[in-house]
């Protein structure tokens, strides 16, 4: 979404995925907590995305957080860390459509509803996992994130292709 406020192309439509209304800090502190790890964890990531508030990078950041914290994606994640999705979004003026899945387990499809309040379109597609795979069971989602063999959901792709024809 804030590419559109920099680009010199004539973008005649926006498509968003398993996207989400909150503030990233609040996601992320929503996954920490759902997802089995120590409080004492869930305390270090908020110390650090704090950190990242501030515009400070951190050095040490433990293992279990390193797929989120690592040093090289501090900087994207301290700039990305100053808006909310759902303020940004209400400022786009082109046709929007948003597509969230009801298997994603990454992001609530709360979420995305409440981005499709502003949006032209708005799609909760069955079986669709964040990664826009068609999956059927929690292992198959969990495997969806490594296995090619997983496709995506046709019901996605339909949406999308739909979406783009529109605008020719």
């Amino acid at each position: 979404m804030l590419a559109l406020k920099r680009t010199t192309f004539q973008v005649e439509g926006f498509i968003s995925l398993s996207g989400a209304s909150s503030n990233v800090f609040d996601i992320i502190n929503l996954q920490l907590s759902q997802s089995g790890i120590s409080d004492q964890l869930v305390l270090r990531a908020r110390e650090i995305m704090l950190s990242l508030l501030s515009n400070q990078n951190v050095k040490e950041v433990p293992d279990t957080l390193l797929s989120i914290f690592h040093p090289k994606v501090q900087p994207d994640l301290s700039s990305w860390l100053e808006y909310t999705p759902l303020e940004e979004f209400k400022k786009v003026e082109i046709p929007t459509l948003i597509i969230h899945g009801d298997k994603d387990s990454q992001v609530p499809v709360q979420e995305s509803k409440s981005l499709g309040m502003y949006a032209s379109q708005y799609f909760l597609v069955e079986n669709m996992n964040h990664l826009g795979k068609e999956i059927y069971s929690d292992e198959e989602n969990r495997r969806s994130y490594f296995d090619l063999r997983i496709s995506i959901s046709p019901e996605l792709i339909s949406l999308c292709r739909e979406f783009i024809l529109e605008k020719r």
